[in-house]
């Protein structure tokens, strides 16, 4: 090779060799999570968003997460039986470091799930969809076992068919009736408190005794026209007015709803 030939050797490399180390993390900022007031812990955890630059708006981004979280965590609770109930919750709305959420299903845990299936006894599962008073569509998942008389000497429980579809079909009208006739805050106590499978399991005695009755999974099908005073609502503490009034410059009494936080003004 011929003396001189090559200029980006004896300038010490090629351009642009090294480039500058940037730290994802600085250009991210943190935003605390919060789950509707029918639950008792209303912080669920935070995360983590790009910074606003230009056109690309961080709430864009935040918006339509999915956090999923156990029962128990959200109540405050450790007994089991509400460790293995996940809850959906998706953000709808950002209002300043807050990140609002909805409810968006729920689900069992894998390992509950699977420990229910045993032989021996007959395995019903009846399927629904139903809408709620303020127009969410539901599809609802309701499992249960049959389970074994004390008196008898049988090593199975099986049911017969016409059982299993009389079964089936109680649980329909049950879940049916108990969606439609509730709003999506009802229906939401109702699912942690598992009040649902209770009527079931008491209603389907007369048909075959049950056991391990529970609503395995619920999906949100449709939604209503988002609306933030609603969102609002549902994160107020108790959905009623504060104690404390703001009074305005004028002297007069504002009333402002509880857990109210102003909007986010684009320009000032």
């Amino acid at each position: 090779m011929a003396v001189g030939k090559n200029k980006g050797l004896s300038k010490g490399g090629k351009k642009g060799g090294k480039k500058k180390v940037v730290d994802p993390f600085s250009r991210k900022d943190w935003y605390d999570v919060k789950a509707p007031n029918m639950f008792q812990t209303r912080q669920i955890g935070k995360t983590l968003v790009n910074r606003t630059q230009g056109q690309r708006i961080a709430s864009d981004y935040l918006k339509g997460r999915v956090f999923e979280v156990s029962l128990a965590d959200l109540q405050k609770d450790i007994d089991p039986e509400r460790s293995f109930r996940k809850f959906r919750l998706i953000a709808e709305d950002v209002q300043d470091r807050n990140v609002l959420c909805n409810f968006h299903g729920m689900d069992l845990t894998t390992d509950k799930y699977r420990s229910m299936v045993k032989k021996w006894q007959t395995l019903i599962e009846a399927i629904v969809e139903a809408k709620t008073v303020d127009g969410y569509l539901l599809r609802v998942f309701c499992i249960g076992f049959t389970a074994k008389d004390q008196q008898s000497q049988r090593k199975t429980c099986y049911a017969q068919q016409s059982q299993v579809r009389k079964i089936r079909a109680r649980m329909t009208d049950i879940i049916t009736n108990e969606v439609s006739g509730a709003d999506l805050k009802q229906l939401v106590n109702k699912l942690a408190l598992d009040s649902i499978a209770k009527d079931i399991e008491k209603s389907c005695q007369r048909i075959y005794p049950l056991h391990d009755v529970y609503i395995r999974k619920v999906k949100v099908l449709k939604k209503p026209r988002f609306d933030v005073s609603k969102l609002l609502e549902l994160h107020g503490d108790g959905g009623g007015k504060t104690t404390e009034a703001v009074v305005s410059a004028e002297g007069a009494v504002v009333d402002r709803p509880e857990g109210y936080e102003p909007p986010v003004q684009e320009a000032v």
